[in-house]
Formats: C-alpha cells, sequence, structure tokens
C-alpha cells in the first residue's frame, strides 16, 4: 500500500511537471530530451533490480540443489524418492505414454549420429576366417589388436592358476552354493534352465532327481560376485583398456548321463559332422564390447556366427571348447551360441568387458 502511494505522487508530480513544461512552450522533444537523465537512471534502476532477482534466483536454486542432493545421500529418503516417483509413472501412463521417449536412444535425431555397428569394411578382417587360433603367452598389446579387429581367440594358458580349474565338479558347486552364507543367501540373476524350480531347488536336484541338466546363471549380487571370483582372475591377457565386468557360471551334464544324447553324438560322428544336435544350441546374447567364457570342465560346443552384414562374406565357426582352454571374442561381430558336448559334465565361467 504504501509503496503505490508513493508511485501514485510521483507519477502526480510528473505530470503537473510535464502540464508546466508545456505551458512554458516547450515541445514533446524538448521535454524529452531534458529527462534523458532521468530516464536513464530509471533504465539503470530496472537493469540493477532484473540482476539482483536473477542472482537471488541462482542462489536459492544453488541451495535447493544442495539440500537435494544432501538428501539423496540419505537412503531412506532416496529410496521414497524412488517409489513416488515409479507411482507417479505408472499413474501417469494411462494419460500420457511417456515409453516411447524412455525408450529412445536420442531425442532429438542428429543426422551426424552413426551408431556403433558394422561396415563391409569391418567384414573384411573375417572374410579368410576359417577357424579360431589358439596362443598361449599371450601379449595384452595383441590382444588389443584382436580386440579391435573382432577376430575370435583362444587361450590356452590362462587358467592355470585359477583356484576353479582345481576344485569345481557338480558336488563342489552344490555344497559351495548350499554352505556358503552369503551365496546361500543372495539371489542369482538370469538363470535359465529346462526346469521351472528356483535356482537353490534346482541346483540341489542335480545328478538326482535331475539326471541332466544344461544351466546357467549370473551373480548378480556384489559381495557374491566376490566369492566367486576367489576362484577365478582377471585373464592376463586383457589389456588394461578392459574393464571387466560381471560372472556367469555354465553347467551341463555330460552323455555319461544321458544314453539319447550320446547314440545321436555317436551317429553324427560317425557320419563326419561336428557336433549333433542342430537344435541344441543356447543362444547366449550380450551387447559388451567382449566377452570371454573359460573351460573349466568338461566341453561345451561354440558356434560363432557373423552377423549382419558380415554373414554374407565371412564363415561361422563352429568347434569345441576343452578344459583349460578360454574364449574371446567380440559380440558387435559375433553371435554366439553353446552346447553341451562330450562325456564329462561341463563347467565354465564366463564375464564381459568394456572400455571407452
Amino acid at each position: 500500500m504504501v509503496l503505490n502511494a508513493k508511485k501514485q505522487g510521483i507519477e502526480k508530480k510528473l505530470s503537473k511537471l510535464y502540464t508546466k513544461c508545456k505551458e512554458s512552450g516547450l515541445t514533446d522533444e524538448e521535454i524529452l530530451a531534458a529527462s534523458s537523465p532521468l530516464q536513464e537512471y530509471i533504465k539503470k534502476s530496472k537493469q540493477l533490480e532484473t540482476s539482483k532477482k536473477r542472482i537471488r534466483l541462482v542462489v536459492c536454486t544453488a541451495i535447493a540443489i544442495c539440500v537435494l542432493a544432501i538428501l539423496f545421500q540419505y537412503d531412506p529418503i532416496y529410496r521414497v524418492v524412488c517409489i513416488v516417483g515409479r507411482i507417479l509413472s505408472i499413474k501417469t501412463l494411462p494419460f500420457y505414454d511417456w515409453s516411447e521417449f524412455y525408450y529412445m536412444d536420442c531425442v532429438l535425431y542428429n543426422p551426424y549420429y552413426l551408431r556403433d555397428g558394422l561396415t563391409e569394411e569391418d567384414c573384411e578382417m573375417c572374410e579368410d576366417l576359417l577357424y579360431v587360433e589358439t596362443f598361449e603367452h599371450l601379449d595384452p598389446k595383441n590382444t588389443t589388436y584382436f580386440l579391435f579387429d573382432n577376430i575370435p581367440i583362444v587361450v590356452t594358458d590362462a587358467l592355470d592358476s585359477w583356484k576353479a580349474t582345481k576344485e569345481f565338479n557338480l558336488e563342489y558347486i552344490k555344497k559351495l552354493y548350499s554352505e556358503d552364507e552369503v551365496l546361500a543367501t543372495s539371489t542369482v540373476c538370469s538363470f535359465v534352465s529346462q526346469s521351472e524350480d528356483d535356482f537353490p531347488t534346482f541346483l540341489q536336484t542335480l545328478g538326482e532327481t535331475s539326471p541332466t541338466w544344461n544351466i546357467r546363471w549370473s551373480n548378480c549380487d556384489i559381495q557374491a560376485n566376490k566369492i566367486l571370483r576367489q576362484y577365478f582372475q582377471r585373464p592376463y591377457f586383457l589389456p588394461d583398456m578392459v574393464q571387466v565386468v560381471g560372472s556367469w557360471v555354465f553347467m551341463a551334464s555330460g552323455t555319461k548321463r544321458d544314453p539319447e544324447r550320446a547314440r545321436l553324438e555317436k551317429v553324427e560322428k560317425e557320419q563326419g559332422d561336428s557336433f549333433f544336435n542342430p537344435e541344441g544350441w543356447q543362444e547366449f546374447i550380450r551387447d559388451d564390447n567382449m566377452q570371454w567364457m573359460a573351460q573349466i570342465k568338461g566341453q561345451y560346443a561354440i558356434s560363432l556366427t557373423p552377423v549382419e552384414p558380415c554373414n554374407r562374406t565371412c564363415q561361422p565357426l563352429n568347434f569345441e571348447l576343452n578344459p583349460g582352454e578360454i574364449l574371446i571374442f567380440t559380440p558387435k561381430m559375433w553371435f554366439f551360441e553353446y552346447m553341451p558336448y562330450g562325456e564329462e559334465d561341463s563347467i565354465a565361467l564366463a564375464s564381459m568387458g568394456d572400455w571407452e
């Protein structure tokens, strides 16, 4: 109220001053020129007031962000915010479908953006590749070349010091996952099997009520992953640029436990075919830069199929992965499938890797 009264008083005085100027014979242009210092002062005052408002807004925003950041470090508050945000997202979905934007790689189309895909030039590296070459005492620098050229290789001496090669078998793994406090209470991820039972139940039936099996799982719990990492190390031939991510366990029964599979495998071998059942392959799809699979016990049949566009010029690679061998390849170039093979039970460990 006081401010409005002052403003009205100033307006009245200016109105009287303007009237006297006109009575004195001054034109509007002369009055405007004479009042230019006052106008300049008013303009600067408005700019100063605007700057003060902006500074106050920036300071308040910064304080609010700092407070929110501090609160988000407090786990209960962070969980509440996540829960509320998820509930609100679900509630708004019937009225506005935001999922299209959630799954978009880019909100705005960039004509200069190129996906990290394969080109015809990339395919030149595998055109004459007819088998997977094996190495020992492999220098990490050479591994870098193989990774960048998308050439799969097998290394034969990387598992010599691994605890898993000495101790892992069916009974040991069953005992490990039932008696170790961390592994027994943690939840595994991406468990794949032919049974509808959960992982702990099905694992304990292997070799008993479940005479044959072909399973895999991932240890997504950090502490469980640390327990498993006690049984293997980072492969010595990996270059420093590769950051190893996660761990997977593959297990399958051998033909000693499966007479029908043994019969089919024998027939196919007599006919000169390398692998017995074209319907027995299982795919394992990942989008990491690199993947390795280490054969601990038994054998797996491996199939690496070139992906588009290299499948038109490069050949699929089928081979056996034997105990003590580790396969390394790039999923960008090769579609990976595996199948239990041979008489003995198979156990393999796998992990992925990325680099900038």
